[in-house]
């Protein structure tokens, strides 16, 4: 599984093919850097289907990119025999596909397109309808395709691919929590879901319908998901996402039992410490089940489901490498102390600086005014009486 560094997830599956969920812009030169040209080819020729989960520019701008590397691909290794790539999109963006193949030949002609609404979970669509969606399933060594609403922007979903291996992704696109979603992704080996907002921020995610860290992790709770990929981080709070494990709530009650059989007092109530408007001081993280596994999505990652366990582990690197960009808020607990600490320490050398600069500048001012008043005193021994005379020296000299 490899999310690209734009909106973008490569699912890679043994003996049946990829499957490309979103392609945000770049997402072909993404795969360009990520693979030499004998890989990106052989990837690019394995392309059975791509899934758009919504039209905003983030995660389909560059579709039509692969779709046209993918076809140049085929109609050289495979010719006549080449096979059919399968699209399944809003269905608004299946007339801008269209459209667009007046423009440029890029391979319409060889999509076999679908839209998401054909595969809503709920649907009973007519026999027509049902008969495309059951030889896309056949194709592509599918059990079960389903989509459901997302709660996002109009015509957004998300959607559950369950394959005859056993092997079931479930991916979010952009959207708040849904029942919906939590119905199609049940049992999934492999969640992938956005955590645009951290959980401080929350009220500013219901408002821009995305998810935070906590919504992501219940969802994933929810579903009884295997793994959880956390992704879709907005760009404008670069900082990592706190995430509580059953085993960390475990070890902050242990902690909280032993301080108030001591003395009374809970060492992990910072609800105090807490400044941000989006916070109400009461508000717990969600817990994340202790058989998930969470990782974090990052630029050009790449790996296996049996490697996912490896996510975790980077997870105190990562806090190392951030350490002085972070500042975890709210509940993050002996983290929260130790970050504001480290800035505290930071901001009191910077004040003491500029303290120090202050002093020296006053200090060389200083200096300056008695030089040139000792230069007028010499001159006004040395120079007649004159009023004027004296005037205009003391100007130069200033």
């Amino acid at each position: 599984m490899t999310p690209l560094l734009v909106s973008a997830n490569l699912i890679k599956v043994p003996e049946v093919g990829n499957f490309l969920l979103d392609a945000g812009e770049n997402t072909l030169g993404q795969i360009r850097r990520m693979y030499d040209a004998k890989e990106s080819d052989k990837l690019l020729q394995d392309l059975r289907c791509i899934y758009i989960s919504h039209i905003h520019a983030d995660h389909h701008l560059g579709t039509v990119a692969v779709i046209k590397a993918w076809h140049e691909q085929n109609e050289k290794n495979l010719g006549a025999n080449s096979q059919k790539l399968y699209l399944v999109v809003p269905s608004q963006y299946k007339q801008w596909l269209w459209e667009y193949s007046r423009i440029e030949a890029y391979g319409y002609k060889d999509l076999n397109i679908l839209s998401c609404e054909d595969f809503l979970h709920s649907r009973d669509g007519a026999t027509q309808v049902q008969d495309r969606v059951q030889r896309c399933c056949s194709d592509l060594s599918l059990e079960a395709f389903e989509t459901s609403y997302a709660i996002h922007c109009l015509a957004s979903y998300t959607v559950a691919l369950t394959f005859n291996n056993g092997f079931k992704v479930a991916y979010s696109g952009d959207t708040r929590p849904t029942s919906g979603f939590v119905k199609i992704g049940k049992d999934c080996t492999l969640l992938i879901h956005e955590a645009t907002f951290d959980d401080e921020l929350r009220a500013e995610a219901v408002q821009k319908k995305h998810s935070t860290t906590s919504d992501a992790i219940t969802t994933g709770n929810q579903m009884n998901a295997k793994c959880l990929l956390l992704t879709h981080f907005s760009q404008r709070y670069p900082k990592l996402p706190v995430i509580e494990t059953a085993k960390s709530a475990e070890a902050k009650e242990a902690e909280k039992i032993v301080a108030e059989a001591l003395d009374g007092a809970d060492p992990t109530d910072d609800n105090s410490s807490t400044n941000s408007p989006f916070l109400p001081p009461k508000f717990t993280p969600a817990v994340a089940s202790a058989d998930m596994k969470i990782g974090l999505a990052f630029d050009m990652l790449h790996v296996k489901i049996r490697d996912f366990w490896r996510l975790e582990t980077l997870m105190p690197a990562l806090r190392e490498l951030f350490k002085h960009d972070i500042i975890e808020v709210g509940y993050a607990g002996k983290e929260n102390s130790d970050a504001e600490s480290a800035t505290g320490s930071t901001r009191d050398a910077n004040q003491e600086s500029k303290s120090s600069a202050k002093k020296i500048l006053r200090k060389q001012q200083k200096n300056k005014k008695a030089n040139i008043k000792a230069e007028i005193d010499a001159a006004k021994e040395e120079q007649p009486k004159d009023g004027k005379a004296k005037k205009k020296l003391e100007q130069n000299l200033a």
